[in-house]
């Protein structure tokens, strides 16, 4: 069966997200919270929940980006060992 997350799979099921990786993002959610509201910014529900829709937007963008590089990496490497 095929990884879905790949390396950040979960070993008991592969098509689930590992527990600690699951596991990083709640305790780095929890800590940016507690340091932004430590630092006096106003945190309401709304702006966690806009703040995690653009932390999601970013990674997958960030994701995405590193996707098409590998793939253009990769056929240039397929193309110069030709």
């Amino acid at each position: 069966m095929e990884k879905k997350f790949g390396s950040l799979s979960s070993s008991n099921n592969p098509q689930e997200l590992a527990a600690t990786v699951s596991g990083l993002i709640l305790t780095f959610s929890a800590l940016i919270i507690l340091i932004a509201q430590k630092l006096g910014f106003p945190l309401t529900q709304n702006a966690i929940a806009n703040f995690s829709e653009q932390i999601g937007i970013s990674i997958g963008a960030l994701w995405f980006l590193f996707g098409v590089v590998r793939k253009i990496v990769i056929a240039v490497q397929q193309r110069l060992s030709r």
